[in-house]
């Protein structure tokens, strides 16, 4: 049996629910804005609809090993924690953030996960629409090297967003996106201009002024960006090497900040680049 589109939307006094062995799909907004803070999924149900069970303060969702589909926005405004049966084929979670079972698409990001700052794991490739949106204690997300899409509403509405950090290029993104803050990326990556998705972006970059190089037996230089921004120097001796090492961490005050290596005697060659922490 199935639960219907919008069977019980906006039943505001419907606070706990469990849903029967029998039903093995969910329709699209079947749950929206009810007020739910209890929930139970049996195993059985295959298909999780759009909306589903969006705008609800769900404590914990668990996700059973039967559900092969799992739409658009499905738990936005869950205070999680996320998690799926081992045995599921499809999903899984990570630290109560949901993703599918390979861990390239991120799904849902429960929005009152405690913690101002989320990295998003290596080998994420798309964020999902509003896979954080609302997210309120989330002041500055770290975005990996392997993302190239980023669908629409992904950060509306997370209103202490600040930072946003990109590791790698620029990638496609949707409409409506952010909802605020700032995007910075790395100079060596490519795709970037002045504004994405609507928001100011810019990037750290090495200094070749007059305080660029050896002052008092040690080399320095300035690194420049935003105000309130920490940016890691990175060193290696072979620039086309794949070995390269923390060498210093700046947090950047008044948009600039000095970085010295009292271990550069130590090389014939040294090379530097800016990563973020």
């Amino acid at each position: 049996t199935s639960i219907g589109a919008a069977a019980f939307r906006m039943c505001s006094n419907l606070t706990n629910v469990i849903i029967a062995d029998s039903v093995t799909s969910i329709g699209d907004s079947a749950f929206q804005q009810c007020g739910l803070t209890g929930l139970v999924i049996p195993n059985g149900v295959t298909n999780i609809g759009d909306f589903a069970f969006e705008s609800n303060p769900l404590t914990n969702v668990f996700i059973p090993a039967s559900v092969a589909h799992i739409g658009v926005r499905p738990f936005v405004g869950c205070i999680g924690p996320i998690t799926v049966d081992d045995a599921n084929p499809f999903y899984c979670s990570v630290n109560g953030v949901l993703f599918d079972k390979g861990k390239t698409t991120l799904i849902q990001y429960p929005a009152f996960t405690a913690g101002n700052r989320y990295v998003v794991p290596d080998g994420v490739r798309q964020i999902c629409n509003g896979a954080l949106a609302g997210s309120s204690f989330l002041t500055s997300v770290v975005l990996p090297v392997s993302l190239t899409n980023i669908q629409d509403w992904a950060f509306a509405g997370a209103v202490g967003l600040s930072n946003v950090y990109f590791q790698g290029n620029a990638p496609a993104i949707g409409s409506f996106v952010f909802g605020g803050g700032t995007v910075y990326y790395l100079p060596t990556s490519t795709g970037w201009d002045t504004t994405f998705g609507g928001r100011p972006a810019i990037h750290p970059q090495i200094e070749s002024t007059s305080d660029c190089g050896i002052s008092s037996n040690v080399f320095g230089f300035n690194v420049t960006c935003g105000n309130d921004v920490t940016v890691l120097v990175v060193a290696s001796t072979n620039l086309a090497g794949a070995t390269w090492y923390t060498a210093g961490t700046n947090a950047i005050s008044g948009g600039a900040s000095y970085f010295s290596d009292s271990q550069w005697t130590n090389h014939p060659a040294r090379f530097y680049k800016l990563r973020w922490p």
